[in-house]
């Protein structure tokens, strides 16, 4: 499965977390943003992969708009 779906955070956005647990005893964790205007979930291994690619994002807007232009590469799951 895959996913389309854009969504702005702003600077000011409120952004907070939750975990639900499956009748299986899987975790399912949540960022919700604005209250439940938008929200990204998935398994807790899932979601770090997803916070390692915000991260990568992030650092490389900051350098570009410091001159510098490195591409941010995230691998697929394995």
């Amino acid at each position: 499965m895959s996913a389309q779906v854009s969504i702005f955070i702003g600077e000011d956005a409120e952004l907070s977390a939750s975990v639900h647990l499956k009748r299986s005893g899987a975790a399912r964790s949540w960022v919700h943003v604005n209250g439940f205007e938008a929200a990204v979930w998935g398994s807790p291994a899932a979601l770090r992969r997803f916070a390692r690619a915000v991260v990568a994002a992030a650092d490389s807007g900051e350098a570009r708009e410091r001159g510098s232009v490195p591409s941010p590469v995230v691998g697929k799951a394995a």
